[in-house]
């Protein structure tokens, strides 16, 4: 009995040693864990402001327009009929000043949205396919882009006109060259403000907007050719006139684009 107490007894010190040495003291501290990662927020733009008061200027000229035309389908054939028609007009009140001024201001409009639409597709483009916040301030740079294409286009069809035919023939193809941008403005601004609103979708904006804009240039392309060109060896003179005043200014647009991106 008392061998079997003195083991008991040596037993439960061993026991109890270990269970001294396994149980480490309790120790006290901080522990840091990083946070987990923030959600995304929406594309929103840097400068709500900004696009606020151009969309209200888009909807303040659309506005304008409509109430311009008045139900009156005259002033939509009109401007359809600037576009193909080659044949001079001997009476100077065809065009009306409201006909006229209707013109000059979906022209306008053309700028403004064709500025908007080209800085949303760019700006996705640049990105790979992430889109950066769009500024106020691009888009404004982008119409201004957009009207320096208009006026140097308008100036270069008059002085080409002049060049080759006769003045009544320029005007003929300047009258095209409005009109086609005229047509055109309704599709852009829609187009426009699916830019703002959504710029994920500038890919399938920008392919709409150039598919309307390849159209037009094509119908606007066949009226010049009808006005100037009238023999076989104007193939030639035809091609250089595609290169230097279709497809160059289009080509300095882009370059301009991309200069006024790296500095902004």
């Amino acid at each position: 009995m008392a061998l079997n107490d003195s083991i008991s007894t040596v037993s439960q010190a061993v026991f109890e040693t270990f269970d001294t040495i396994a149980a480490p003291e309790p120790v006290y501290g901080l522990l840091l864990t990083p946070p987990p990662p923030p959600e995304r927020a929406p594309l929103r733009s840097d400068n709500g402001n900004g696009i606020s008061f151009i969309l209200t200027g888009l909807f303040l000229l659309f506005l304008i327009i409509a109430l311009r035309f008045r139900n009156n389908i005259k002033y939509a054939l009109t401007i359809f009929r600037n576009l193909i028609e080659t044949r001079t007009r001997q009476n100077v009140f065809d065009d009306t000043v409201r006909e006229t001024s209707l013109i000059v201001m979906l022209n306008i409009l053309w700028c403004g949205c064709a500025g908007i639409i080209g800085y949303c597709f760019l700006r996705f483009f640049l990105t790979s396919g992430d889109p950066l916040p769009i500024s106020a301030i691009g888009m404004l740079w982008g119409m201004v882009v957009a009207a320096g294409y208009s006026i140097f286009m308008w100036w270069s069809y008059a002085a080409v006109g002049w060049v080759f035919s006769d003045r009544s023939h320029a005007e003929l193809w300047v009258k095209g060259f409005s009109a086609s941008q005229a047509l055109m403005a309704p599709a852009f601004f829609i187009l426009a403000l699916v830019g703002i609103c959504l710029p994920q979708t500038a890919p399938g904006v920008a392919s709409l907007a150039l598919l309307v804009f390849i159209l037009a240039k094509l119908v606007f392309i066949w009226k010049g050719y009808r006005i100037f060109f009238y023999q076989f060896s104007s193939w030639v003179l035809f091609l250089c006139y595609l290169c230097s005043l279709e497809i160059i200014p289009l080509i300095l647009c882009y370059r301009i684009s991309l200069l006024l991106d790296k500095i902004l």
